[in-house]
């Protein structure tokens, strides 16, 4: 199971300059979040960078963020 600092590392590549890079942390978060719970201030935060990632450039970090959700 992914710990909380995999977690907060995943969150902080979502912001990337790189498009692949937003989308493999967007992958590997997903990916945690069907396999793990996680405290109320640690959902929000994940909550807010998906909400955030609708909006991206990339129509495919668009689609792995609409999955996520």
């Amino acid at each position: 199971m992914a710990s909380s600092a995999n977690v907060k590392a995943l969150l902080s590549k979502t912001s990337h300059y790189d498009k692949d890079e937003r989308y493999m942390a967007t992958t590997d978060l997903c990916e945690v979040l069907k396999k793990q719970d996680f405290d109320v201030s640690t959902e929000k935060e994940i909550c807010k960078v998906v909400l955030t990632l609708l909006h991206d450039p990339s129509h495919d970090v668009q689609a792995v963020a609409v999955k996520t959700l």
